[in-house]
């Protein structure tokens, strides 16, 4: 589904990413895990495009999409949730979802935002601003969903949640990676290896393992790169 190969990414003159290297097929949770600081987002920031990487290639379902504009990537398949959520806080939940569809209140792509998110059908009307923490969290993750999403990325989506929202969303995010593959950046470590199916950990730019989340809980040495929340 995904695919990036040796990736190399800077903030000016400063290199971020050496060589990063991952995938995310079909029907998985995929979770990029590291202490603070250590290029998750960054990583996240450059399959958007949002920080394109200088060297390396990133594809899509078999397509190389490394020097694609955001837009692009975003209508070819890639739906991303950032840290602050992006939402426009003045806006209806009703508005929000429109302007995900292009603006074009079409029952296919708007009703997949409130499928796995029935519960926001009763704040259609109300501000996005006005909602509580883990309802704008539904809705961020929901208007990423709108149109054909083959991959959604998720940063840090369980950050600062009550435990009710995060088992909620934990739910969404398990029948969501049955249509559309999730790749997601969690400080939590074991709500992170509870979800994924699969887990890259990073230190200092570098991936410094590929595995399974029982392979992690099993192995210290592998745990000391982490923030074990």
């Amino acid at each position: 589904m995904l695919e990036i190969s040796k990736i190399h990414t800077f903030y000016g003159d400063s290199h971020i990413l050496f060589g990063v290297s991952l995938d995310v097929k079909k029907q998985e949770v995929v979770a990029l895990l590291g202490r603070n600081g250590v290029g998750k987002t960054t990583t996240l920031r450059s399959i958007m495009g949002l920080t394109p990487p200088k060297e390396g290639k990133i594809t899509l379902t078999g397509n190389d999409i490394t020097n694609e504009k955001i837009f692009k990537r975003a209508k070819i398949g890639i739906g991303y949730v950032p840290e602050d959520r992006g939402l426009f806080p003045g806006l209806t939940v009703h508005e929000n979802l429109i302007l995900a569809a292009d603006g074009a209140d079409t029952a296919g792509d708007y009703e997949n935002a409130l499928r796995f998110f029935p519960e926001l059908k009763r704040y259609l009307n109300n501000r996005a601003g006005r909602l509580s923490g883990g309802e704008q969290q539904m809705l961020a993750v929901g208007r990423a969903l709108i149109g054909k999403k083959h991959l959604l990325i998720l940063d840090e989506p369980l950050q600062g949640l009550a435990p009710k929202i995060v088992e909620r969303l934990t739910q969404a995010i398990e029948e969501i990676k049955k249509e559309t593959a999730v790749l997601m950046v969690e400080q939590n470590t074991n709500l992170a290896l509870d979800i994924a199916d699969r887990v890259y950990i990073m230190r200092d730019g570098r991936i410094v393992f590929s595995g399974m989340p029982n392979e992690v809980r099993e192995n210290k040495d592998i745990q000391a790169y982490l923030v074990v929340a």
